[in-house]
């Protein structure tokens, strides 16, 4: 797979801007109208510590990133940041652009093959990863089948497991793609969240540009998820959690948990961690699901744990 090409297009707000030298490049997915956006930053110095593959969460995209990806160019590090298939703006799985669908993670999987090799690949060494919720069950599960092996791998308040408002959702879920409901969405939409109310960080500056990069571009928004969404990322985490089934993985590993955590189940980073072996476990208390959103202090909180990730591997 290619380049298609390069430019600096982004979307663009006053309160969040781009990494120096940022710029976006479109690769050609399994057929020529998939197109995946990603966006790579260099190194603010010419000796690199490194690239570090951000690998985002569910609803998310490049622009909600940019801070991190500045916070990694401060730590000399090239960066690489993905927007996921069906979300962002790479191209959307359903007829319905809002419907928060996959087919099969085995989608993600090949996304993160085709970055690794034609992007990643090309800029400096060690390759690291910082994955937030969604993202961390993609990286999860692209380092248990060696699809990409970093030297170091950070989560933010992984989705190694869901905490579903009921118990019997992941059931249902499979039920009704049985029954060829896939792509309907498993509940109906409901208005925007607001920030008090808001269940993802406590931060409300942060809450702010996020809600208005997709004021500035509609196209940024993605709506409840698909019951094949759930099934397939249900089927996804229950494999992490199956004795040795984490054997395979090398890499040194960093899980931060959310302590104040409303979406993902906290019990699996706890089983995870115990499974892995080099990981270092540490609860930002103060924290919602969106640590890397959330409140300086709770931000450097992560941000402290992953330097001293770094030093044990000597980066």
């Amino acid at each position: 797979m290619n380049v298609c090409s390069a430019s600096m297009s982004f979307v663009d707000i006053p309160s969040n801007p781009a990494p120096q030298g940022a710029e976006i490049v479109w690769l050609e997915g399994a057929a020529t109208d998939q197109k995946i956006r990603v966006c790579v930053v260099p190194s603010a110095v010419k000796n690199a510590r490194g690239t570090v593959l951000v690998c985002p969460g569910r609803t998310e995209f490049i622009e909600k990133y940019f801070e991190v990806a500045r916070d990694l160019q401060e730590r000399r590090f090239a960066c690489v940041i993905i927007d996921w298939p069906g979300q962002g703006l790479s191209y959307r799985l359903t007829d319905n652009p809002l419907a928060g669908h996959i087919d099969s993670f085995s989608n993600f999987m090949d996304t993160l093959d085709l970055v690794s090799k034609n992007v990643c690949a090309k800029l400096p060494n060690p390759q690291l990863a910082v994955a937030h919720s969604m993202g961390g069950a993609i990286l999860l599960k692209a380092m248990k089948d060696r699809i990409f092996e970093p030297k170091v791998a950070a989560f933010s308040a992984p989705m190694f497991g869901i905490r579903f408002p009921s118990p019997g959702l992941g059931l249902i879920a499979s039920l009704m793609c049985a029954i060829g409901r896939t792509k309907s969405a498993a509940r109906e939409s409901t208005k925007p969240e607001i920030f008090e109310t808001n269940p993802v960080t406590n931060c409300r500056s942060r809450w702010d540009i996020y809600r208005n990069l997709v004021e500035n571009e509609p196209k940024l928004q993605l709506g409840a998820p698909t019951w094949g969404w759930i099934n397939q990322s249900k089927n996804t985490c229950d494999s992490f959690l199956k004795p040795k089934a984490l054997d395979s993985i090398k890499s040194e590993v960093l899980i931060a948990t959310a302590g104040q955590e409303l979406l993902v189940d906290n019990r699996s980073h706890e089983i995870v961690a115990s499974n892995l072996k080099k990981c270092t476990h540490i609860t930002v208390k103060n924290a919602k699901h969106e640590i890397l959103m959330e409140e300086d202090e709770s931000r450097n909180e992560f941000w402290t744990a992953f330097d001293r990730t770094l030093k044990k591997v000597g980066i």
